[in-house]
């Protein structure tokens, strides 16, 4: 367990989505870590202010069943991989991406509080509120839900994202769906930007650029977007996230580059 691997999985660990092993592997970690236990705390207290301050919300129809349904395959998978595999470390490795989709479902009841609660304050501090807009809000949110889901389903592939020399401590993850044009982008570190800017997403193939939509961190610049592609998402050759002007975004981008993610080959 090192500094990357306790940063893959802080997450998981203070909403309690990982198992006791790996629990005990990470906390090993953190207690000699300075920088992990800063971190740790962050992401506590990030948690805690999206349990206390946002209203729970009633997921669709069917969505519990098929997250449990995800998991309970996922598990399964998470299993056969460590079976099958050769060396203590290949198991380690092998389980713990399988397992990072297993623990994802415990946070998608917290990721669409969070998106749902950024998504109305920056409505409400950019633009009329009204409630076309928060319909598709929420429909941004259960959609993203419905894109992990379908990836755990289809024993899903994760992409990292990292920072640009704009943002060195922001990152992320691409989550998607095998042959399929849909995935979620989860980021964090994402620092503030002025009024009337906001994070655009795109996706590159050649010299084509398209538009993903447009992403407002909360105030520890943590952030996702439901991701539509116009081709399978592993046809793509990179996925980029810059500033644009809000809420419209650009047609091609023009501002800072924030994040950045290699995704053919990957």
């Amino acid at each position: 367990m090192d500094c990357s691997d306790t940063e893959e999985l802080r997450d998981l660990l203070v909403v309690g989505a990982l198992p006791p092993d790996v629990t005990e592997d990470v906390r090993s970690h953190v207690e000699s870590c300075p920088a992990c236990q800063e971190s740790l705390r962050n992401a506590w207290e990030a948690a805690q202010l999206l349990r206390l301050g946002v209203p729970a919300l009633d997921p669709p129809a069917g969505l519990h069943d098929r997250v449990m349904g995800a998991v309970l395959g996922a598990t399964n998978r998470s299993i056969e991989t460590r079976a099958a595999a050769v060396t203590p470390r290949t198991a380690i490795r092998a389980s713990r991406r399988t397992f990072a989709w297993v623990a994802l479902a415990a946070l998608i009841p917290l990721l669409l509080t969070g998106w749902l609660a950024v998504q109305v304050l920056t409505l409400q501090q950019q633009l009329q509120t009204t409630e076309v807009a928060m319909q598709r809000s929420r429909e941004q949110a259960y959609d993203a839900a419905d894109i992990m889901v379908r990836a755990m389903e289809a024993g899903g592939a994760v992409v990292p994202i990292q920072g640009t020399a704009a943002a060195p401590s922001a990152g992320g993850t691409l989550y998607y769906v095998p042959n399929a044009p849909e995935a979620v982008l989860v980021a964090n570190g994402l620092p503030t930007l002025q009024q009337g800017q906001g994070y655009q997403v795109w996706l590159t193939r050649g010299e084509t650029r398209t538009s993903a939509g447009m992403m407002y961190p909360n105030d520890n610049g943590e952030c996702f977007v439901a991701i539509r592609s116009p081709m399978s998402v592993d046809q793509l050759d990179s996925v980029d996230v810059t500033s644009e002007p809000a809420p419209g975004g650009s047609p091609q981008p023009q501002g800072q580059k924030y994040l950045w993610s290699r995704v053919a080959g990957t």
